[in-house]
């Protein structure tokens, strides 16, 4: 069974009651699970100390599976940049399902299912009293960015790693 639908199951598995009466509190685990915390194997290297074929390589990686042109980029090939022929192979293999738009689509499918799980979700706070009136279009922009031209796609992307090396 695939993670998602094994996620799905789990979901299904709870009343819907607990959800309702469910109080997220992202702080509150902070002060008990230190242990947990999840660190890169390295320290993330700047762009500045890339060789030049590395960075190249990373340029155009950072463009696949982008449903939207975006200033926003991942990191994780950043991260992966210790091992350079890993990318290159990775490169490889992704490059022809780009030119087939696969991957494009791929990404909007994951943004499109996490929109729709999340869109039966109301807000805790009502935005007019957090948010001002004119910081509203910038932050949904930025979030546009994240959300919809990168992450949807790292995940499509980060799992077909995953399977190169699994």
């Amino acid at each position: 069974m695939s993670l998602a639908a094994q996620s799905q199951q789990r979901i299904e598995e709870v009343p819907q009651s607990a959800y309702a009466s469910t109080v997220i509190d992202p702080l509150a685990r902070l002060d008990t699970n230190h242990d947990s915390t999840i660190r890169p194997a390295r320290p993330l290297p700047a762009t500045t100390e890339l060789t030049a074929e590395v960075a190249t390589l990373i340029r155009i990686l950072n463009t696949f599976g982008a449903p939207i042109p975006s200033p926003a980029e991942p990191s994780l090939y950043r991260h992966l940049s210790y091992w350079p022929s890993f990318l290159a192979a990775f490169w490889l293999v992704v490059e022809p399902l780009e030119r087939q738009g696969l991957l494009v689509r791929e990404a909007i499918d994951i943004q499109e299912r996490a929109s729709s799980m999340v869109s039966q979700w109301k807000p805790v706070v009502d935005r007019q009293e957090t948010i001002a009136a004119e910081s509203v279009e910038r932050i949904l922009k930025s979030l546009d960015h994240f959300t919809y031209a990168v992450i949807g796609r790292m995940i499509v992307l980060g799992d077909m790693m995953k399977r190169m090396i699994d």
